[in-house]
């Protein structure tokens, strides 16, 4: 992997992680200006460079029907969850 690629995994990553709702190739592509010359292809290689190194952490990228999104493997839903549950509100 040359260091344009891991540039291009990296900024991916970056985009998805931060990403409100799942990104289709065509959105993931148009974040990038022809003069920075990222093809469709270079991203879908990309994605898959980005799926291996996901294999060793805690989140995973998942493709669905409306475009990829990383997202916490479900074997940490447990601790994630605790966090994220509302708590009931304290009156005085």
């Amino acid at each position: 992997m040359n260091a344009v690629n891991v540039s291009l995994v990296n900024i991916l990553q970056a985009i998805l992680l931060t990403a409100e709702q799942p990104l289709s190739l065509e959105q993931l592509t148009d974040y990038f200006s022809p003069e920075e010359g990222v093809s469709k292809q270079d991203i879908r290689v990309a994605l898959q460079q980005l799926n291996q190194q996901c294999q060793q952490h805690s989140f995973a990228l998942v493709e669905i029907a409306s475009g990829f999104r990383l997202q916490t493997r479900t074997e940490f839903q447990t601790w994630v969850q605790r966090h994220s549950s509302e708590k009931p509100a304290k009156y005085s």
